[in-house]
């Protein structure tokens, strides 16, 4: 059962980290006011014998601060994904506590399907037991857990973040679809659509290097998602496919990024390099 893995010894690679300190010590004042959420989540534990990923999820809407969490939440994946990792970085910058538990999507798959049948990473397992897949809503329950975003409140900065977040996270779906492509035979590698996919990833490259030339991007004092979003995925396509992402090509998106590198927030997700 999910609730005993959480609450039994730390696995490999698990770690829980004091969100709060690591939070205070790397940002300073903010760039603009943040939205408030008007939603938290509330978890109803439900009848135990049901399937953990459908187990007593209910949601209750109102405005006051959730109840303590009994023990933290679980983010499972390995740090080299960038979408763990940006979950993550945004669950510390909430103050957000969470246990992470380092496991493989592929060396690791029978123990990953016993936390989540879809094997999808990153899973958060909430202090009910609850599963949730998928980055961006794992990322939502953070905020209605904190009853606060990372966004700005004004609608123009609001827009111009969730665009420049999206560009972020199609040069990170595009890097990995290039990893993976170079995991097929070279016989069932289909050339055109191998061009698409790097033209695809340079074009949101050279989007987000321009925003970071602009100051669009940055490294703080507080940190947006699109600030997160931009520097974990330029992270990640020198950790697995430098030769596609030089540098050189893109010198303020990689110093955007390095920026970012530097903060103890970051510091404490590195890429996971097992």
């Amino acid at each position: 059962m999910i609730a005993t893995a959480h609450r039994g010894v730390h696995a490999r690679g698990a770690k829980t980290v004091d969100a709060a300190a690591t939070r205070k010590s790397s940002a300073g004042s903010p760039r603009g006011p943040r939205r408030v959420a008007n939603a938290t989540a509330s978890i109803n534990p439900g009848d135990p014998s049901d399937h953990p990923i459908w187990r007593g999820v209910s949601l209750v809407l109102g405005h006051s601060s959730p109840a303590p969490m009994e023990r933290p939440m679980l983010l499972v994946g390995m740090l080299d994904s960038p979408y763990v990792r940006r979950a993550a970085v945004t669950a510390t910058l909430l103050d957000v506590p969470v246990e992470h538990r380092s496991v493989s999507v592929f060396r690791h798959m029978d123990e990953f399907r016993a936390i989540n049948p879809l094997i999808k990473a990153p899973s958060l397992v909430t202090d009910a037991g609850t599963v949730i897949s998928e980055s961006l809503l794992i990322i939502q329950h953070f905020e209605d857990v904190a009853g606060r975003s990372l966004r700005p409140v004004e609608s123009a900065a609001r827009e111009r973040d969730l665009a420049l977040t999206g560009i972020a996270i199609v040069a990170a779906d595009k890097a990995v679809a290039i990893e993976y492509e170079r995991k097929r035979p070279e016989a069932q590698r289909y050339a055109p659509w191998q061009e698409r996919i790097v033209t695809q990833l340079h074009t949101a490259l050279d989007l987000l290097d321009a925003a970071a030339k602009e100051g669009a991007l940055s490294a703080g004092p507080e940190l947006l998602p699109c600030d997160i979003a931009a520097a974990i995925a330029w992270g990640f396509c020198r950790f697995v496919i430098p030769d596609v992402a030089p540098a050189e090509r893109w010198p303020a998106l990689a110093a955007q990024a390095a920026a970012c590198e530097a903060l103890e927030v970051f510091k404490t997700w590195p890429i996971d390099r097992e």
